[in-house]
């Protein structure tokens, strides 16, 4: 009986690493696609390493990428499913939401894309995730036309990164739209 047990575990052990090696496999697949730009090929690929992963790591770096080659084909719905199922498996984890917020303001849900930053900021609002949010948010408010606003996330995005020469382009943009022309 004990023999017994020990062989099923045994199996059980084996199928598992033989699954993760095939999602291992399937993933780094995918990401030479997704460099190439062959989205399509690269989605086929994460879909695969989602349907043998068993890793929650692994897993949602699968979903992640999954996004990115999704939104390289414009299926930005697609992509925010799968960057909302990367946020179930680590709800912590900044650079889920920013990548979600993206996808969002590509498909001008600006709403949905200024809760995913605002979110980004109560997880980290001095790294490179709360660039990417300062950044975005700072966009987003003057393509709704609120200058002032986009001001104010640039001001801080340019005290986090003085060399942010785009972000001072979107503030001097923001600025000649409200006719301030000594700011």
């Amino acid at each position: 009986m004990k023999q017994m047990l020990l062989l099923f575990f045994f199996v059980i052990a084996a199928s598992f690493v033989r699954a993760q090696d095939d999602a291992q496999k399937a993933f780094n697949e995918g990401v030479k696609l997704l460099k190439a730009n062959k989205f399509s090929e690269a989605e086929r690929k994460f879909s695969v390493a989602i349907k043998k992963g068993v890793a929650a790591q692994g897993l949602k770096m699968s979903y992640i990428y999954k996004g990115f080659s999704l939104n390289g084909q414009e299926k930005y719905d697609d992509a925010i499913v799968c960057f909302t199922k990367a946020i179930e498996i680590d709800p912590v984890d900044p650079a889920s939401y920013t990548d979600r917020g993206i996808a969002y303001s590509y498909k001008k849900d600006y709403n949905n894309a200024v809760k995913d930053f605002q979110k980004v900021l109560k997880i980290d609002s001095i790294d490179k995730q709360a660039e990417a949010a300062y950044y975005y948010l700072g966009r987003i408010s003057s393509l709704q036309v609120e200058f002032q606003q986009a001001i104010s996330y640039l001001d801080i995005l340019l005290k986090l990164v003085p060399t942010d020469y785009e972000g001072y382009f979107l503030r001097w943009t923001a600025k000649g739209n409200m006719m301030h022309i000594k700011g």
